[in-house]
């Protein structure tokens, strides 16, 4: 009788170990492969719309405020905005300081299409109304 209670102890004893271990398992996730990193992936959003900024520009060179010096400036400025967006995904992170970088740059690039497209530099057209010696009336 002895026996079969140390038995049975035993055997309970064994049940509810590997029960513990097996709920212990449920609530600790498992270890992380050997070089990875333990903090979260970070978003590749990166908050800029380039081609937003491509389409104002578009625009005013349709419409005929921006002159193609202006455009060229324009275009520039954007080629770099889209380069550093590239470099910054390159390593498939997005820190705050690139996010901000990036986000100051579109802000210039937003601000320049801006004064640009409202200057009063326009696009001459080949429409004989600009005659180039109007002012000089004296002249025979």
């Amino acid at each position: 009788m002895k026996k079969v209670a140390i038995i049975t102890g035993v055997l309970m004893a064994a049940v509810f170990a590997s029960s513990v271990a097996m709920a212990d398992g449920l609530r600790r996730p498992a270890p992380p492969a050997p070089g990875h990193h333990m903090t979260a992936p970070q978003p590749m959003f990166v908050g800029v719309n380039t081609n937003m900024l491509d389409k104002r520009i578009d625009a005013g060179v349709k419409n005929g405020k921006l002159t193609k010096s202006e455009e060229r400036q324009l275009r520039a400025q954007l080629k770099g905005l889209e380069a550093s967006i590239k470099a910054a995904k390159k390593d498939r992170r997005i820190t705050a300081w690139e996010r901000t970088s990036l986000k100051n740059k579109e802000t210039r690039l937003n601000k320049n299409i801006i004064k640009l497209v409202n200057n009063r530099d326009v696009v001459r057209r080949n429409d004989n109304r600009h005659d180039n010696n109007r002012h000089d009336n004296n002249r025979r």
